[in-house]
């Protein structure tokens, strides 16, 4: 969707293009997008000359004569082109504007979610939806900006976006905005500081003013005008960048969802307030994360390994009572027998979901109390294989993937002592789609012991 800057482009396109000529007729092809009725949008702009283009946050503002407005919304991928009289209409036409110099000024959109409507100039402001739109940042003053956003408990991003607190922010610029404050996104508004918020509001007038001078940001199918691109693009740090190195530290983006829109950020450089650093290990058994978990704890991290905490769990009472319930011969030396518990399990599919449904959500409770009671300045390394698919997923800030082959597994698995087909049968099973998406970094585990280590070292800067 085009924000503030890509608006502000188009206006720039289009003044020069269409001052002083006059519609003649208007022809509307979808009514839906016209927010008036439609003799009266017709009559109010027929026979009216186009002074000039400007915006306000992402509207679109055509002044006309006789102190008339055509305020228009471009939505997600709005268009306006010029055609000349006469030619072919276009499958996402909505509204023409026929002038006096035998061109078309058309309104297009693909998706169809841009609107039209009328205003007289004087109540422009006065009325919705302008009177509803905070300023725009650089009409914006600190002491006011911390006054409208110092009692709102909505995560900053969700309330930057928020056109009822400042205009013209959207998706794009808001990621930018907060990376140069540094700032973590899911961070409460009500939280920040005042320094924090001035130096928010300034990072924000600044990224837009670039981005105007570049004519915006061309994203998908959004361009502001045939044969240009907006060059803010290549200037972008971290929107749409998730899973790749910080432009500043380094250490891989994470792509969340805030507010439901896709966010991008560096966790070490927007780092969260009063939380510690979370590094959450998967992949596939037998791999190395157990490896890569001591390596961690050399360079700092608290470790903690799901498997354990499941070991610990089955010399509780609690678990020891739940196992027997079903097979009491289960439990030996006064722990439960994992080994038999793997051969019920692979006999007993229903006993084997009782299991995972009393099991899984002890390890996650487990693992966010340690998160929870953890300082803020505490770096921690959790390891646990169903990672994708549990409520902790969210509070990591990197996870990293370690993956070996077929073969390695059932080697390893072998010198264990365990049987490596029975094994591989419980293991989890991962997609590759979904581990490219989710995982800052993959590391193959085939490799003998010492060359994991310098594997592992050469990346250390991450760590650190």
């Amino acid at each position: 969707m085009p924000e503030l800057p890509e608006v502000r482009t188009v206006a720039k396109i289009l003044s020069p293009l269409l001052e002083g000529k006059k519609i003649i007729h208007v022809e509307i092809i979808r009514e839906k997008n016209i927010l008036a009725k439609k003799e009266d949008f017709c009559q109010f702009l027929e026979n009216e000359t186009f002074l000039d283009v400007s915006n306000y946050g992402k509207y679109l503002i055509f002044s006309l004569t006789n102190e008339k407005i055509l305020l228009s919304h471009l939505r997600m991928e709005g268009r306006y082109r010029i055609r000349k009289e006469g030619s072919l209409k276009g499958k996402y036409d909505i509204c023409l504007f026929h002038l006096h110099t035998g061109e078309i000024l058309v309104y297009e959109d693909v998706r169809k979610f841009g609107t039209l409507e009328i205003k007289e100039k004087k109540n422009l402001f006065l009325t919705p939806p302008l009177s509803k739109l905070g300023k725009q940042p650089w009409e914006e003053n600190p002491d006011h900006f911390y006054s409208l956003i110092h009692h709102k408990r909505k995560p900053i991003k969700e309330v930057l976006m928020d056109q009822s607190v400042i205009a013209g922010i959207g998706n794009i610029y808001a990621d930018e905005t907060l990376f140069k404050s540094k700032i973590h996104p899911l961070t409460p508004a009500c939280s920040l500081t005042k320094e924090e918020t001035t130096t928010l509001l300034l990072s924000s007038q600044e990224i837009l003013e670039d981005a105007i001078m570049q004519g915006g940001t061309t994203i998908r199918s959004y361009h502001p005008k045939e044969g240009i691109d907006g060059l803010f693009a290549q200037k972008l740090k971290v929107y749409g960048k998730g899973n790749t190195p910080c432009p500043c530290c380094l250490f891989p983006l994470k792509k969340i969802e805030v507010g439901g829109r896709g966010t991008t950020f560096c966790p070490c450089c927007q780092k969260r307030k009063d939380h510690p650093l979370v590094l959450g290990i998967t992949g596939t058994i037998a791999s190395g994360k157990s490896t890569l978990l001591t390596l961690l704890k050399k360079h700092g991290y608290h470790v903690y390994s799901a498997d354990e905490i499941v070991h610990e769990a089955y010399k509780s009472e609690e678990m020891k009572q739940f196992f027997s319930s079903f097979y009491p011969l289960m439990i030996k030396k006064n722990t439960v027998n994992r080994a038999i518990l793997l051969d019920y399990m692979q006999k007993d599919s229903l006993f084997r979901k009782k299991v995972e449904e009393k099991v899984h959500p002890f390890v996650y409770q487990k693992m966010q109390e340690i998160i929870n009671e953890a300082k803020k300045n505490d770096k921690l390394a959790i390891e646990v294989p169903l990672l994708f698919s549990s409520p902790l997923e969210k509070e990591c800030d990197l996870i990293i993937f370690v993956y070996a082959s077929k073969e390695k597994q059932r080697e390893r698995l072998i010198k264990r002592g365990k049987d490596p087909d029975k094994s591989l049968l419980f293991a989890p099973h991962f997609s590759l789609d979904e581990v490219k998406r989710k995982c800052g970094l993959l590391i193959n585990g085939d490799d003998s012991l010492e060359d994991f280590k310098e594997k592992v070292n050469r990346i250390s800067y991450l760590f650190d």
